[in-house]
């Protein structure tokens, strides 16, 4: 899957997510999400030695396309309800793992990290940005 792939597949899921009417909750959710991280367990940074598709997933995601408030695509920033926030590993300086899954197909690994740790990986990396629940994506 080309870079341009992986664009086109995470912005649809997202759009999808943001526009499709209901998404506040007044129509019931689909069985699977179309847009999901998930943690990885017992693993930390960077996983490019395993296989994507070797990783092992938690049962449930961390978040979903239903979590998200808004997604600025220009700087891959975005919202998450308090919620989901709540959820998620931000303050954890090991860097907990995590795998993008759009559409049932696993995009890309990452990290969780925070600006207080010295945890370096060369993985896509999510952060918190001023407030809690407003994160951005960063490249290593």
């Amino acid at each position: 899957m080309t870079r341009g792939d992986i664009r086109v597949a995470v912005l649809s899921a997202l759009l999808g997510a943001l526009s499709a009417p209901g998404c506040r909750g007044a129509a019931p959710q689909a069985a699977q999400p179309s847009l999901a991280v998930y943690r990885v367990p017992g693993m930390l940074g960077d996983t490019r030695p395993t296989p994507l598709d070797e990783l092992r997933l938690s049962a449930l995601p961390l978040l979903t396309d239903s979590d998200l408030v808004w997604y600025d695509w220009s700087v891959h920033e975005f919202q998450v309800s308090e919620d989901a926030g709540r959820r998620l590993p931000l303050q954890d300086v090991l860097a907990p793992a995590f795998v993008l899954v759009v559409d049932g197909v696993r995009i890309y690994a990452g990290a969780f990290c925070t600006g207080f740790s010295s945890y370096s990986c060369s993985a896509p990396a999510i952060m918190a940005k001023v407030h809690p629940t407003v994160l951005v994506i960063r490249r290593a």
